[in-house]
């Protein structure tokens, strides 16, 4: 995580849903998941995706999903909303660092 933030504040952007870094390599011992995946962290209440921190300042969150290079390449092809809509119809076990890539 601290790689991760350290590229957006070395870029001075922020990752946004639908971004993927990497892949650059397994990220785990034994797992084919190389590269993650921005979204936003659905497995929590929506009032989990903001803080508004005063009238200026609101902090996004953002959910990191390990993927495999297939999906990343999937999600590169043909768009981070067809990447979620085989999530959702497939329903994977996305904090199983061993799972097996949906493409």
């Amino acid at each position: 995580m601290a790689q991760v933030s350290q590229m957006a504040l070395d870029s001075r952007n922020a990752f946004v849903r639908g971004d993927v870094i990497g892949p650059y390599g397994p990220i785990f011992d034994d797992s084919n998941l190389e590269a993650l995946y921005v979204t936003i962290p659905g497995y929590f209440p929506d009032s989990f995706d903001a803080f508004k921190v005063d009238d200026k300042k609101t902090i996004i969150m953002a959910w990191l999903i390990p993927i495999t290079s297939k999906e990343a390449e999937f999600i590169r092809q043909t768009g981070w909303e067809e990447f979620e809509n085989k999530l959702e119809e497939l329903n994977p076990d996305l904090i199983d660092l061993k799972r097996e890539s949906i493409i």
